[in-house]
């Protein structure tokens, strides 16, 4: 797998893979295609964490997924 474990990556980075995104166990919903969305993938788990927590109390760190609307969305530049 790409990247060090647990290591977070921007939506569309290259260290990125489909098949992590596969990984999650749920789909990701509007994190699939959000900027603020981190990818953190170890050998045994992956887990989508939200960068907005970082400065705003409104989002979960690690939202339960599936997203379905979230007022913090913003579409990546680049396409999955």
């Amino acid at each position: 797998m790409a990247g060090s474990p647990g290591h977070p990556r921007r939506p569309g980075s290259p260290g990125e893979t489909a098949e992590e995104w596969d990984r999650l166990g749920a789909p990701p919903g509007l994190c699939r295609a959000c900027r603020h969305a981190q990818l953190l993938a170890s050998a045994r788990s992956v887990f989508v964490r939200c960068g907005l927590a970082d400065s705003d109390p409104r989002f979960a760190r690690y939202p339960a997924l599936p997203v379905s609307a979230c007022d913090g969305h913003s579409p990546a530049s680049s396409s999955r």
